[in-house]
């Protein structure tokens, strides 16, 4: 008996001006470095609960009306995404929780920070030029079983 599999894949807007991509819950399995080659869209990007894999790369180009990133629940390494002198002015929610990630947890300044998941990592310090201004009063954040306590 044959079982079809149904993908989730979901975008919003235009072929050719998508600005919602949820890839979340899929099993897939690739580079992270080699999906945000293709997959870049302005305004949300899910990728949580696969098994994307390997380090994000330390220069990509974000849109700057990006509101969401979820990556939690991958096999990701290595540094999280280097957000430091970005502009994200309406990034809300930053999802990096169950993952390997490692070193700083670098934030882009963002007036309407809404929440940060990054627990079950390997996160040794916050960049506390942005942490204080931007992420302080955040609704939610959760940053327990690090290498360090976090907060």
């Amino acid at each position: 008996m044959t079982v079809a599999r149904t993908v989730q894949f979901i975008c919003v807007g235009t072929s050719h001006a998508c600005t919602t991509r949820d890839l979340s819950g899929n099993k897939f399995q690739q580079n992270v470095s080699e999906l945000l080659l293709t997959v870049n869209p302005d305004n949300f990007l899910s990728i949580s609960n696969n098994h994307f894999f390997g380090s994000f790369p330390q220069k990509h180009p974000w849109h700057s009306s990006l509101r969401g990133l979820a990556f939690a629940n991958n096999d990701l390494t290595g540094p999280a995404p280097n957000f430091t002198g970005l502009q994200l002015p309406y990034l809300q929610i930053l999802l990096l929780q169950q993952n390997r990630l490692t070193g700083d947890l670098p934030l882009p300044p963002a007036s309407n920070f809404k929440g940060l998941l990054a627990y079950s990592n390997n996160f040794t310090a916050l960049d506390p030029n942005t942490w204080c201004k931007y992420y302080s009063d955040a609704l939610f954040i959760n940053l327990v079983d690090n290498a360090q306590p976090l907060a």
